[in-house]
Formats: structure tokens, sequence, C-alpha cells
């Protein structure tokens, strides 16, 4: 017996979905959606273009990223936990940042080190993995950067309880991805969100036009720029820090949770 719904939903079309979504259109008169919150650009890799020629013949889509095409689209960058959203009612800043997730050369994690290298009034934590380098070229970073700096500390990948740990512990977070990288335009980075679902200041080296400019704070990657960038937070009065923390939960929890995304799908689907 055929079932009876109508719409069917994918996260994503991946190599463990795409013979899934490609049975369902030839196949059936279903109406086919999907959430791509991870789109490849790729002209040469075989696969991609198999997986960008099924997205293009679905029905609708919830993207993640505006450059992200399809004819009937809602550009919505990732969807929180509404009961994990938390604003912090303290309008006093410690000088302490976090550096997390992926540790490589394109998600800036050198610039990293040497901006804080010489900005010692300030305190790193950085957790995550390598990412792109081998062991040896790895561990000789942490022995230039970390082991002779009091103020940078390197604490690895972590349990997930002893990481909100760390972010509970800091006040600024860092996402300085290479914004002439092409591998970061089909995606939107959800750890943004992530800091400031904890109501932790963002510092961004690339812009994202998706989402309200004045939730994060925007650098150029350079030491200048990042400079002003961190004078023009930590010269924020108490009221303006408490402002702002305000701005950025009601942000959320209107544009980035169930309702938003039901709302979304509705639009897509109708």
């Amino acid at each position: 017996m055929d079932s009876k719904i109508r719409d069917i939903w994918i996260y994503n079309i991946t190599m463990a979905t795409f013979l899934i979504a490609l049975y369902l259109k030839v196949f059936t008169n279903k109406r086919l959606f999907v959430l791509i919150a991870d789109y490849s650009f790729s002209k040469t890799n075989i696969f991609t273009i198999m997986i960008n020629s099924v997205l293009k013949k679905c029905n609708g889509a919830i993207v993640w990223n505006s450059n992200i095409k399809h004819d009937n689209r809602v550009v919505l960058p990732d969807i929180l936990d509404e009961s994990a959203i938390k604003i912090d009612d303290s309008g006093i800043l410690k000088r302490k940042v976090l550096f997390s997730g992926s540790l490589g050369k394109t998600t800036g994690f050198e610039k990293v080190l040497d901006y804080f290298n010489t900005s010692t009034d300030l305190e790193l934590y950085i957790t995550g993995r390598p990412y792109e380098y081998s062991e040896d070229e790895f561990n000789a970073l942490i022995d230039k950067f970390v082991t002779p700096n009091e103020n940078i500390k390197y604490l690895g990948l972590l349990p997930i309880e002893e990481y909100y740990d760390v972010i509970n512990s800091i006040d600024i977070a860092l996402s300085f991805r290479d914004p002439k990288d092409i591998q970061h335009d089909g995606n939107f980075p959800s750890k943004i969100l992530e800091y400031l679902s904890f109501s932790k200041f963002v510092i961004s080296s690339k812009m994202y036009p998706d989402i309200d400019s004045n939730i994060y704070f925007y650098t150029e990657l350079d030491d200048n720029s990042i400079d002003e960038t961190f004078n023009r937070i930590l010269k924020m009065s108490e009221k303006e820090v408490v402002e702002k923390r305000e701005y950025i939960f009601n942000y959320l929890m209107k544009n980035h949770t169930q309702s938003a995304l039901i709302s979304a799908m509705n639009k897509v689907a109708r």
C-alpha cells in the first residue's frame, strides 16, 4: 500500500541519502524537499555534480547560505534549540577569548597564535583538533606559541561538558575563517550561532549577509583591525554590554529557533 505522506524532507543529500532522493524523484509522485546545511560548488567532483543535479530537481529547499541557489528556497542559517539559548545579564566582560573547532590554516589558527603571542593582556583558550597539519607541524606550532606563553592555553579536543565549562568561562569567541577560501562559501559556520547562544560576543573575519551584522563583530585578518575590534568591545560600558546581549538573545529567539524553521518549511511547501 502506498504511503499517504505527500511531502518528504531530507537533511542534506549525501552519499548516504543520494539513492533515496533519486528513487523518490524518479519512481514516486512524492514532493521532495531538502534542508541544505553543507554544499559544494565543485565542478570537477563527479559525485558532487550528481548530488547537485538531484538538488535542482527537488521541489524546494531551506538553505543555510544564500550562495546556494534554488528556484524555490528560503534562506535560514542554522537552527538552535530554544531551551539552549542563554542570556548573561552581566555587563562586565572578561578578557578571556576562545578559539575552537578545526585548527587549520584556513580557519585562522596560525593568525590567532601569532596575534596572542604579542597580545599578552588577553587570555586565549584553544580547543579542538588539528586540521590538515601533520603531527610534527602541529606540535611545532604548539612549541613555538603555546609553551612559552602563559596567556595561551591549548586544551585539545574536550568532552562536551568540559567544553561547555570553557565556554562559560570566556566572554569573547573567534571565528577566523579565511574569507578568500571558497570552501566556506557553501555553508554557515554553526559555531558562530553556538557561541551567540551562550551569550558570548563573536569576532568574525568573514561577513555573513544572511544574518544581522549587529550580532557579531567583523574584523579583517590583520593586527591593526583585530586590535581595533577588541578595543571596541572591551571599551563598551556595562549598559552597552547588557543591551548588546539582550539584542543578540532576542534575535536568535526570533530567527533561529523551531518557529522560524516551521515558518520556512510552510513557505517552501505551500
